[in-house]
């Protein structure tokens, strides 16, 4: 068994003082860009009720709202999508990376 030094011992309390502000800025950033693809999903519902003529079935509003909704708008980073779920997963992670 090796023994630590009071070096050592600072050292390991003061690497998550400096690896938390950087990860939390990735935080930051991932879940800004989900909220952002969170929101495009709700465009195609948002098109879907413009009223703009009297007539209950618009097939030109039903083409745009069909094209939105196939665009599939939001965040990619390397063909990825940032939703939520990702976020949180990332975040899950760097915990484990933190705290292990």
């Amino acid at each position: 068994l090796t023994r630590l030094t009071v070096k050592d011992g600072l050292c390991l309390a003061l690497w998550p003082g400096w690896i938390c502000p950087p990860m939390g800025l990735v935080l930051l950033f991932v879940f800004r860009a989900a909220s952002v693809t969170e929101k495009c999903n709700r465009v195609p519902a948002l098109v879907n009720s413009w009223m703009l003529d009297a007539r209950q079935i618009d097939h030109a509003r039903l083409y745009l709202v069909q094209f939105v909704r196939h665009s599939d708008s939001g965040f990619y980073v390397k063909g990825v999508r940032l939703n939520a779920t990702l976020g949180l997963k990332l975040m899950y992670l760097f915990g484990v990376m933190i705290f292990s």
